[in-house]
C-alpha cells in the first residue's frame, strides 16, 4: 500500500505507466520493492546492533542507508544510482560512520564562562535538506542537521539509546550555533505513524526514480 498514493500515482500517469496492484498480503508479486525492503531493513538491524543504539532510531537509521545505497554501485550496474539519475558521480567524501561520536561547538557568546565549548552528539545521518550531517543531542533530546562538527570515529560503540521522545526523528531541523541550554518541550512529538509515512514516501520517491531509469 505505500505505493498507493496521489504523489506516486501521478509519477505513474506522468511516465504512462499502467499499475498493476498486488493482493493484500502477497509481497511475493511484487518482486522490485519487496527485496529492496527486506535488504534495507537487514541493514537497518545491523547498523543499530553493531552501533549499540536502540531500535527506536530505526527511522533515521533507514535513511542513512537509503543515501549510501543510492551513492554505491550494485550488481549488474557499474554505476551508482545516483550517477545513473543525475549524470555525475556522487561526493562520498562525507561518509561517516552511523553513530559516530561527533562534537557540536556552542558559540562564545551564547555560553557562560563554566560551559563547555562543544556538546557531545551521535552521528544518525545525512541531511535531509542540507549537506550537513543528521546529529542527535543527548542533553536535548532531539535530531537536527548541521555541518559544523569534529568526528571521533575511533570510538568503537556509541552506547547511545536515542530517546524515543526525540524531537525531529525522521524530520528536517537545523542546528542553529546561537542555542543556548535550554528544556525542550517534548510533549508534543509526532506520532510513530506519521513518521513512518514519510520514510515510505521517501523510499518511494527513491525506488520510482530507479524505475525510471531502467
Amino acid at each position: 500500500m505505500e505505493f498507493c498514493y496521489t504523489e506516486f500515482n501521478k509519477f505513474l500517469e506522468d511516465q504512462g505507466i499502467h499499475a498493476e496492484r498486488a493482493n493484500v498480503y502477497s509481497p511475493e508479486q511484487n518482486g522490485v520493492s519487496e527485496p529492496f525492503n527486506y535488504t534495507a531493513m537487514d541493514a537497518v538491524k545491523a547498523m543499530l546492533k553493531d552501533r549499540g543504539i536502540g531500535n527506536v532510531s530505526w527511522v533515521e537509521a533507514l535513511f542513512c542507508f537509503t543515501y549510501v545505497s543510492n551513492r554505491v554501485c550494485h550488481e549488474h550496474q557499474k554505476k551508482t544510482p545516483f550517477e545513473l539519475f543525475g549524470g555525475r558521480k556522487p561526493p562520498v567524501k562525507d561518509f561517516k560512520i552511523f553513530g559516530t561520536t561527533a562534537y557540536v561547538g556552542v558559540l562564545r557568546q551564547t555560553r557562560s564562562k563554566l560551559q563547555m565549548c562543544s556538546k557531545k552528539v551521535i552521528v544518525v545521518g545525512y541531511g535531509l535538506q542540507t549537506r550537513g550531517y543528521r546529529i542527535w543531542i543527548p542533553s536535548e533530546r532531539r535530531v537536527v542537521e548541521t555541518i559544523n562538527i569534529i568526528f571521533d570515529e575511533n570510538e568503537v560503540r556509541s552506547g547511545a539509546v536515542l530517546d524515543p521522545k526525540s524531537k525531529n526523528l525522521g524530520h528536517y531541523t537545523s542546528y542553529s550555533e546561537t542555542d543556548s541550554e535550554v528544556n525542550y518541550d517534548i510533549s508534543n512529538h509526532e506520532s510513530s505513524d506519521e513518521v513512518k509515512t514519510e520514510v515510505e514516501t521517501e523510499i518511494t520517491i527513491r525506488w520510482s526514480q530507479n524505475l525510471q531509469l531502467k
